[in-house]
């Protein structure tokens, strides 16, 4: 286990009576393989590891939730990702989780394997509006 802080700018933005908080700055815990054509080989994920981050974010108290995402999760035989939010008083904590199972899948997992890969990429579930 490894705790770390860190200080990173950008990722609250205002407008109007709108303030944006984007919580998806972490990086992408899935190896990225990146083909143009037709997949021929089968997918070989070398590594079992598991990643968890977690962000804990305090609001002033006068401030108010306008949306907050539910979360989600995508699961597929060679790994699994979970996000989730949760609000207690003033503090909201994001958790995100990524389990991937090694071994040898079939190339015609490649699409879903893309999909994840877009998915955890994009993270526009991950935005929260007060």
């Amino acid at each position: 286990m490894e705790t770390t802080e860190a200080k990173v700018r950008g990722l609250v933005h205002n407008s109007g009576k709108r303030t944006f908080v984007g919580l998806n700055w972490m990086p992408n815990p899935m190896p990225k393989i990146i083909q143009s054509g037709s997949r021929t080989k089968p997918i070989v994920l070398e590594n079992d590891f598991k990643i968890t981050d977690s962000v804990l974010l305090v609001l002033p108290e006068d401030m108010e939730i306008e949306s907050m995402p539910s979360g989600k999760t995508i699961q597929f035989p060679f790994a699994r990702y979970i996000c989730s939010f949760k609000k207690t008083g003033n503090q909201i904590l994001f958790i995100r989780q990524y389990q991937q199972n090694g071994g040898v899948y079939s190339k015609e997992n490649f699409d879903d394997y893309q999909s994840m890969y877009r998915a955890i990429n994009t993270g526009n579930e991950n935005l929260i509006v007060l």
